[in-house]
């Protein structure tokens, strides 16, 4: 803990539950911010955690922290300054999990990334029905087809060998596999 918070460059930190990851990387970010780069805009400081949860309480966590700060007495003017900033830019500040960094990345470059600006990331329930309904519409439209070409014989080839339960499976595997690697 004492080499994440000495550490003047980029960290990971990596623990059991309960042995105080979060209370280093507060206390790192708050440190970065506040007193080591007080020049920095707090939006250039980038916090990933692996959870939606764990992000909302690291950012909890930062405001107490500041808060905790400015309660005290006798703070140097600009110091005080520096933490109200920080205070008041905390909301746009990325925290988050690898998702919501790459998607903000994504939504600040769209065009360099070939992405629609109005993109929506897709995710749950609705994934899952999307991916469903992809499969079975690659499936039907296998099996309707009266073409025993390139295009569709080796589909052809794998519903006659698999019922449409499995063989949806399989395709909805695939789909699943695809979109990690993406």
């Amino acid at each position: 803990q004492r080499k994440a918070l000495d550490y003047a460059g980029n960290v990971a930190v990596s623990a059991g539950a309960g042995s105080g990851k979060t209370r280093v990387l507060v206390e790192k970010y708050f440190r970065l911010l506040a007193q080591a780069h007080r020049d920095w805009p707090v939006e250039s400081v980038v916090a990933i955690t692996f959870t939606v949860k764990a992000a909302s309480e690291l950012r909890t966590r930062i405001v107490q922290r500041i808060r905790h700060e400015l309660a005290l007495k006798g703070l140097q003017p600009e110091y005080r300054e520096r933490l109200w900033e920080i205070r008041r830019h905390i909301v746009n500040a990325p925290i988050g999990t690898i998702h919501h960094f790459c998607g903000r990345i994504l939504r600040q470059f769209p065009v360099e990334a070939g992405l629609d600006p109005d993109f929506v990331i897709i995710e749950g329930v609705r994934e899952a029905a999307l991916r469903r309904e992809a499969a079975r519409s690659a499936i039907n439209r296998a099996a309707a087809s009266d073409r025993a070409c390139c295009d569709y014989s080796d589909l052809l080839l794998l519903l006659t060998l698999y019922s449409r339960k499995d063989l949806f499976q399989l395709v909805d595997s695939m789909l699943r596999r695809r979109a990690d690697r993406l």
